[in-house]
């Protein structure tokens, strides 16, 4: 999911077009980058706006895009957990590759 995503998804409905919609997309859009790492901002409020179950800004905005809230989440949270296996694997990785070289 990224910028590309969104854009397409306004860009093709006219009832996605106003402004307070789009202002609400652009929070959720900085709350998915921010929590995948891509912009810095607090992970904290991120988190809490997303998988807030009574959020019904996320809940209007999936609704606009045919897509079921606890759906997204899911998949946003599947998304989040391989960008920190990931992380994990290559920081060892680099620890790993440290040491080896680090042998005279």
């Amino acid at each position: 999911m990224n910028t590309d995503d969104f854009e397409t998804i306004l860009n093709e409905d006219t009832t996605t077009r106003s402004g307070a919609f789009r202002l609400w997309v652009a929070v959720l859009l900085d709350a998915v980058l921010t929590l995948k790492g891509e912009r810095v901002g607090s992970r904290e409020l991120a988190k809490s706006f997303i998988f807030d179950a009574g959020n019904v800004f996320l809940d209007l905005i999936c609704g606009e895009m045919n897509i079921e809230p606890s759906l997204f989440r899911k998949h946003l949270e599947q998304e989040l957990l391989a960008s920190q296996r990931i992380a994990i694997w290559r920081s060892q990785s680099r620890q790993q590759n440290a040491q080896v070289s680090s042998i005279p």
